[in-house]
């Protein structure tokens, strides 16, 4: 076996089907993938809607043992608060988030507090 990990782009209308853990499931029966050589990859859209049911359906596709990643943070008006609650594997940055990191000053202050490299 290679290791190598099946990345999904999951649309927010895609995620918050009523169905949707069960599609997955069957999509993983059906074609014997297993589960922790997938990653769901969503979107920042995500997290304007029902947090709480959002939590709850990350939680059971993360038992099952299904990774999860937000893509483009950065994009829309996500909250550092949410990835505190959010069960996610990995954070992919927006580009436009981080771009002037080498040549703008804000955006060095804002690596440096997120990295807690900034000194008062």
């Amino acid at each position: 076996m290679c290791g190598l990990v099946l990345a999904v782009n999951v649309s927010a209308r895609q995620f918050l089907q009523a169905d949707f853990v069960a599609q997955v499931r069957a999509a993983l029966d059906r074609h014997i993938i297993n589960p922790r050589l997938l990653k769901l990859e969503l979107t920042e859209s995500l997290l304007l809607d029902d947090i709480e049911h959002i939590i709850e359906t990350m939680s059971i596709l993360k038992d099952i043992g299904i990774l999860l990643s937000l893509d483009d943070f950065g994009t829309g008006y996500s909250s550092l608060q949410y990835l505190k609650k959010l069960p996610f594997d990995q954070l992919k940055i927006d580009q436009s988030f981080v771009r002037g990191l080498v040549s703008d000053s804000s955006d060095k202050r804002l690596c440096a507090l997120l990295s807690g490299w900034h000194k008062t």
